[in-house]
């Protein structure tokens, strides 16, 4: 959850919830829809997961020690 930001990047429902799992699936029928999802799960991604950002993390937890 704390990656997916609902309706920004993707979509979460409920756990056992057929009902929002279908509309969540519906709402991905619309092309624009998972474009927009698309492209804000990869500027997520290269602005907080990208190699040099990770690996920095990496090593301050190691300093840490």
């Amino acid at each position: 959850p704390e990656v997916i930001k609902h309706n920004v990047n993707g979509l979460l429902v409920k756990p056992g919830s057929i009902k929002e799992y279908t509309e969540a699936m519906t709402k991905l029928l619309n092309i624009e829809k998972r474009n927009i999802l698309s492209q804000n799960s990869l500027k997520i991604l290269n602005e907080n997961f990208n190699y040099n950002i990770m690996l920095n993390k990496i090593i301050s937890v190691y300093n840490e020690k």
